[in-house]
């Protein structure tokens, strides 16, 4: 270690303080002492963090907790270290001397008992960022290395702060750590195990690249790593390769993930040092992955590494690891329950999981607490106890809602949202069935509506187009941050009043929630009667909601007092599954066959869902439907299946049939009031090969009095995002659309500049820089505009793998955008028959001065009636209405290839005496929203 002359410092120190002024300077300049004194202990007892020696200076810090704190955080963030480090780069070895203790510091304050970790945290961060202003990438690449992996580290652990935020920051050091360690391969082989378990835990990004990612780092640690010269670091490797693989598993249920999982996870035990604390660990771990895998062998190969690991993990030594157990234990027995219908397993169940509650309380351990609940709800509901299971599942879900502020900041409508609901989604599923059973209708709808889309309405009502001041934003991080630290207080027993911190946390936690209900009111807790009464005399809502064994109906007017609920028992959700899946494997797998049947296909889903009968319950005076489906009923076009006396649902509704991902949803863009149409944008045959676009755009655009298109070449993503897209009224793209299954957020409008793979659109991989993609869509400002129109491909298609219906696709993000309309489609429609329709659907739309409520469903639904029942000879007539745009878009062309068009046009419309009869031509475009 380098020799500090701690005289020479203090002298250089007076000369600089005497020049500093300010109250807050000179209160955070209180602390400078005691930090002089912890260096020079460190200095002259040569300390580093996993010395013996570190417990002359954790002492030092327990015996002056008060010095500790957020003075001595802004003391390291004043610039005044810093500061004091420049000057003392004059004297020879001071200033690196200096800032080496400070690493020492950091490494051992991050790992101290003492105190309140989330500061400790936080003040090791500041110190190793004050520390790298001397030992630079480029003076000192090695000191450089070591900081930025133990800044890694740092934030992995972070408590202050957006969770996702910190992993990316984790990441980002172990890169830089890995980027100046290439000629050690042995370092760079032990950064790629931590930069590896970074990965495991990203929460940005999609799940399965993470994983892999991490799966890569650890795999390239194991070809330097190994198992004899590096017992410690090959087992950690394996051990969370172990993690990585089971995670893949649970995201695509493949067996070979499991076993791999399994492999990992057992390789590790066998290096593990028998009954150490490492070793009960992968016990845990290991009867996790058979707990994940409900087969009877495997929950009883879980149930007995369990009980392993609790010869270790005690109640009196390790009272938080012995009741993770105790809550594994019970979901092995209740798991067990459902396959043997035993009483006893369900009892022990009920025991461990009670046993775990002694120590999860709420205060300390809201997301464990939540998950006892939850499970012992399940006991109870499997007992038919519906009451004492509705009281178990409200404590979960209350829980949920406290913590939600802290579950889920940080990473917009990103993975780690959707995972979130996903993990829960069961619990409300649950609970929507045990209300039913207790006959309370409303509560039942309500919880299933906090279960749906509601990270989208969280991120419509946060976006800077429709909320709140920055000083509330910055008021809501604040109080995160504060209930974060005191509930790591009361989980690592740091604190000297437990009880007066749990009562703080809890008024943290409601001054947090009535600033979220002031600001955030509408789909923050969906209440029913404010939904109901906000519904037309002539409105009905079908929603839809799918539980593990049940598809429900209820049926929402403004006269109904509470939803009519239709019996449970009517629709048989095993032959709707059955029925999905074929329809979703000839869209995909089998698209001429899935034309084909198309009709037949909508007349057996008629009969499945028992269409007839959900009409019968809506009061003849309604006569707008809207639609309110779950998971892959978002997929579907219900307002084209048939009906007894009509030949299709929307033909009995002259107010038009439309389509919300929510109640909550659709009482939120209800409110977005906009009237105006006169200012169009829009996107016309960027990709060139789509005449049928061109005319469509050609022909819309004589409808509004402004105007602004970009055609063919011009129509780049470049010039979009140059464009004020928030001064206009309708947005309209006429383009290619791809919708990617595997990754949602992928999905694009295919822009100019952009290859589309003409053989296999869902094989197309969108150039992220030329094409609109969902994420770009996110950014967009529409808080002017009424209607966006996707005339495109599958743009409106979503993640129907989604359990927790978070409605992600192309349409979200234009809602979110501001649009409270969104016209897309549900397949890969024809040229043709979309051109007519959507300048018919314009031409309807101009027949309203204002746009209103239902407007933009009624004119769809007439344009589409119209498409549907037209003759090829009205069709002719209709060809040369349109006749002026089409010479427009062939002008300066040899009048030959004009002529071709039109005739080829005139084929295709006297092909059959009703061209476009089938669904297939006029069902695939909604209307969603307002």
């Amino acid at each position: 270690m380098i020799q500090i002359s701690f005289g020479k410092i203090i002298s250089e120190i007076k000369k600089i303080l005497g020049k500093l002024s300010g109250g807050e300077i000179l209160e955070s300049l209180s602390r400078l002492p005691f930090l002089l004194r912890v260096l020079y202990i460190i200095d002259r007892h040569k300390i580093e963090p996993n010395s013996r020696e570190r417990q002359i200076v954790e002492q030092l810090l327990k015996d002056n907790q008060y010095q500790i704190d957020d003075n001595f955080l802004k003391l390291l963030k004043s610039g005044i270290i810093e500061l004091i480090l420049k000057v003392l780069a004059h004297f020879q070895n001071q200033a690196e001397g200096i800032a080496a203790c400070m690493v020492n510091f950091s490494g051992i304050l991050s790992q101290s008992s003492h105190g309140d970790r989330a500061r400790n945290v936080e003040i090791a961060i500041a110190a190793y960022r004050v520390a790298t202003t001397v030992f630079t990438r480029e003076v000192y690449p090695e000191y450089w290395k070591s900081i930025q992996n133990d800044l890694g580290s740092a934030y992995l652990y972070r408590i202050y702060g957006e969770k996702a935020e910190n992993l990316e920051s984790a990441i980002k050091c172990y890169k830089n750590a890995l980027e100046v360690c290439e000629a050690n391969r042995e370092d760079w082989a032990k950064i790629q195990i931590s930069l590896g378990a970074a990965y495991l835990q990203k929460l940005r990004g999609y799940k399965t690249e993470n994983v892999q990612q991490g799966i890569n780092c650890l795999s390239n640690a194991l070809s330097i790593i190994t198992r004899k010269k590096f017992p410690l670091e090959w087992n950690k490797a394996q051990a969370n390769l172990g993690i990585a693989y089971l995670e893949l598993h649970r995201i695509e249920n493949n067996e070979n993930h499991w076993e791999t999982a399994i492999n990992h996870l057992s390789l590790a035990l066998e290096e593990c040092t028998a009954n150490s604390e490492e070793w009960a660990e992968l016990q845990i771990n290991i009867g996790f992955a058979y707990l994940v895998n409900k087969t009877e062998a495997n929950l009883l190969n879980s149930i007995t590494h369990f009980e392993t690991a609790l010869t270790i993990f005690q109640h009196e030594n390790y009272p938080k690891k012995w009741a993770v157990t105790q809550i594994n234990l019970g979901a092995a027995f209740l798991y067990l329950y459902q396959i043997n219908s035993e009483k006893e397993l369900l009892l022990k169940s009920r025991q461990y999981l009670n046993n775990g509650a002694t120590i999860f309380k709420r205060e300390a351990f809201p997301e464990q607490y939540a998950v006892l609940n939850t499970n012992l709800g399940a006991t109870y509901q499997k007992q038919q106890e519906f009451t004492e299971a509705f009281a178990y599942f409200q404590n979960a879900i209350k829980t949920l809602a406290s913590i939600r502020g802290e579950i889920v900041d940080g990473s917009d409508l990103q993975e780690d949202k959707q995972k979130l609901a996903e993990d829960w989604n069961a619990l409300y599923q649950s609970m929507v069935e045990v209300c039913l059973k207790l006959d309370r209708n409303i509560a039942a709808i309500e919880y299933a509506e906090r279960s749906k889309t509601r990270n989208l309405v969280e991120l419509i009502l946060k976006n800077k187009n429709t909320i709140s001041s920055p000083e509330v934003v910055s008021k809501l991080d604040e109080l995160r941050d504060k209930i974060a630290s005191g509930q790591n207080q009361l989980q690592i027993g740091a604190s000297m009043k437990p009880t007066l911190l749990a009562q703080k946390l809890e008024q943290l936690r409601q001054e947090r929630n009535d600033l979220q209900n002031k600001y955030l009111s509408v789909g923050w807790d969906f209440q029913f009667e404010q939904f109901r009464s906000s519904l037309s005399d002539r409105t009905a809502v079908v929603e839809f909601y799918i539980t593990t064994e049940q598809l429900l109906v209820f049926i929402i007017t403004k006269e109904t007092q509470q939803p009519i609920v239709l019996s449970p028992d009517l629709i048989d959700l095993k032959k709707l599954e059955s029925w999905a899946n074929r329809y979703v494997k000839a869209y995909f797998y089998k698209k001429s066959h899935w034309q084909r049947r198309l009709t037949t296909r909508l007349n057996l889903l008629t009969k499945i869902l028992h269409l007839d009968e959900i009409i019968e319950q809506i009061p003849t005076e309604c006569d707008r439907l809207i639609l309110v489906p779950h998971r892959y009923l978002h997929l579907l076009p219900l307002h084209a299946l048939p009906l007894t006396g009509y030949s299709s649902l929307f033909d009995k509704f002259p107010g038009g049939v439309s389509y919300a991902p929510s109640c909550q949803l659709l009482q939120l863009v209800q409110s977005q009031q906009r009237p105006e149409f006169t200012r169009l944008f829009a996107v016309q045959n960027p990709t060139e090969d789509h005449d049928y676009a061109d005319i469509e755009v050609e022909t819309i655009q004589s409808y509004f009095n402004i105007n602004n298109v970009l055609k063919q070449k011009a129509a780049t993503k470049e010039a979009i995002n140059k464009i004020s897209l928030n001064t206009f009224h309708c947005v309209h793209f006429s383009c290619h659309g791809v919708f990617d299954a595997a990754q949602p957020r992928k999905s694009a409008l295919i822009l100019a500049n952009d290859c589309l793979n003409s053989v296999a659109q869902e094989k197309y991989n969108p150039d992220i820089d030329k094409c609109m993609t969902l994420d770009n869509i996110f950014t967009l400002n529409l808080e002017q505009c009424r209607l966006v129109t996707l005339s495109a491909c599958e743009t409106g298609l979503i993640d129907f793998r989604n359990i927790s219906d978070e409605y992600i696709g192309l349409p979200s993000g234009f809602l979110y955008a501001g649009s409270p309309s969104v016209v897309c489609s549900l397949w890969i429609v024809d040229q043709v028959s979309t051109a007519f329709l959507l300048i018919k659907f314009y031409q309807n739309l101009k027949k309203y001065p204002r746009l209103g409520e239902g407007t933009v469903a009624i004119a769809l639904k007439d344009a589409q009636m119209w498409l549907r029942n037209l003759t090829s000879k009205e069709g002719e007539k209709f060809l040369e209405k349109i006749q002026p745009y089409i010479n427009i878009i062939y002008q300066g062309q040899p009048e030959i290839l004009k002529d071709l068009f039109v005739d080829g046009a005139k084929k295709r419309i006297n092909s059959q005496s009703h061209p476009f009869n089938s669904p297939f031509y006029w069902a695939a475009f909604t209307a969603v929203g307002f």
